[in-house]
């Protein structure tokens, strides 16, 4: 890809010189939901708030790309079952349920499917010939695009994450 950002809640501005973030009590997982962390209590309101941005930020760059769907890739991989959550609606436990590496999913099962990555209970990547989406621990993602989409890039920042040139770790040789 042309152009590739880490797209996070973490302000780059908190990083040290080699990248790493100073603040080791905030917050990185939907796990994390009703406990204490930076002497605060995630709710699971804040919580759905910010994986909203995450998800809002794919549909942005989909749209900028001009593309309507994306493909699983990378040996996709599923920890548990999210009908266990009551935060997972019918449409994400299906997918779950149903989806294999290699399906293109269309922008309503990218945004479910996006929701179960960040959350943890599934793993892959998101690809296409003109945009992935890389999803990391510690809620960390990573997006390439074959333009450069500069006012998708203010509407995110707009909402309240950081847009950072940056490679993906999870891209292979040949997609560089």
């Amino acid at each position: 890809m042309q152009f590739s950002y880490r797209v996070t809640k973490y302000n780059p501005a908190n990083r040290n010189e080699l990248g790493h973030y100073l603040f080791q009590d905030e917050w990185t997982c939907y796990s994390q939901v009703g406990i204490k962390s930076d002497d605060k209590l995630l709710t699971i309101d804040e919580y759905l708030e910010v994986e909203s941005k995450y998800v809002n930020s794919i549909v942005l760059f989909m749209q900028c790309n001009q593309i309507e769907t994306l493909r699983v890739m990378g040996g996709l991989e599923k920890s548990w079952d999210p009908a266990q959550d009551y935060n997972s609606n019918k449409e994400m436990i299906d997918l779950f349920n149903k989806v294999k590496d290699g399906d293109s999913l269309n922008i309503d099962q990218v945004k479910n499917l996006s929701r179960l990555a960040l959350r943890k209970y599934i793993w892959c990547k998101l690809e296409n010939d003109r945009m992935f989406v890389h999803f990391s621990s510690d809620y960390y993602m990573y997006i390439g695009s074959q333009r450069e989409c500069e006012k998708t890039i203010e509407q995110i920042q707009k909402s309240g994450l950081f847009v950072e040139d940056f490679k993906s770790p999870y891209l292979y040789d040949e997609e560089e």
